[in-house]
């Protein structure tokens, strides 16, 4: 593909800019509903053109996920995610028209995938992946991007310890590798133990161990950390959560509505 039809993992759209892009799109939403087309509104938020779209997202996210052709990074793939938040807007805010507890569950649902998604798309060009390598007994608080930058963080990470568990004596198959570290920062001091798969926060950042010299094992004289720092996550876990309390609701719901639509055709 040409390189014109991709764009940047950033595409010049970081904090403040990709705010006010969804303040824009949530606006554009609100008057779209209250002052477009009837007609229009009501076609692009009917079932049939709901069923198509979301065929549309399965056939984009099964050529993501499996074809490997990093749609995601490309100027339609951004233009598809931006229409998808803008008709699910439009659905949500149609059902407001009506409130009922149905419509209020529904209502918590799909603004919990609506956050979710919102958060993950507009996000990442704010998400920062560094690595660091840390040698034994050095204080260090420079990191690597994923472009080969040499970033100086405003903390800094000793490593102190370092530990590795195997199966049954097995030194081929390690059960678990355990870092013990000092963070310190113009705010504060912390000693933490960092194990496998159970990262640790400090400043923002999620701190992974991500490797070490395995002939070594737990002689190792260095480790190597991945640090994720994503600003926008809370508002991914309050849409995660918006989204199962809906959903929950929707399923309780159900069955006591029908009995009561029972009991009244008696």
């Amino acid at each position: 593909m040409a390189d014109w039809f991709f764009c940047d993992a950033g595409f010049g759209f970081e904090f403040p800019y990709n705010l006010w892009g969804g303040i824009l799109l949530v606006v554009g939403c609100i008057v779209f509903s209250l002052f477009g087309n009837r007609r229009w509104l009501r076609s692009m938020t009917a079932i049939g053109f709901t069923l198509v779209w979301m065929a549309v997202l399965a056939v984009f996210l099964l050529a993501e996920g499996i074809g490997g052709w990093k749609l995601y990074h490309t100027w339609g793939g951004i233009l598809l995610w931006l229409v998808f938040l803008f008709h699910l807007g439009l659905v949500i805010l149609r059902r407001l028209r009506k409130w009922n507890l149905r419509n209020a569950l529904f209502f918590l649902n799909h603004t919990g995938i609506w956050l979710v998604v919102a958060a993950t798309f507009l996000g990442a060009p704010d998400v920062k992946r560094v690595k660091m390598l840390l040698p034994l007994g050095q204080v260090e608080n420079r990191a690597l991007d994923e472009n080969g930058y040499i970033h100086s963080l405003f903390f800094r990470v000793l490593l102190q310890k370092f530990q590795v568990e195997y199966f049954d004596d097995d030194r081929s198959a390690p059960k678990n590798f355990r870092a013990e570290l000092l963070l310190q920062s113009p705010n504060e001091t912390k000693r933490v133990e960092l194990d496998v798969n159970k990262p640790v926060r400090f400043e923002g950042y999620a701190f992974y161990i991500e490797g070490y010299d395995q002939q070594l094992g737990s002689a190792s004289e260095y480790v190597t950390l991945q640090l994720v720092r994503d600003p926008w996550e809370h508002i991914v876990y309050w849409g995660i959560l918006m989204m199962l309390a809906g959903s929950v609701g929707l399923i309780i719901y159900g069955p006591i509505r029908r009995k009561r639509d029972e009991r009244d055709l008696e």
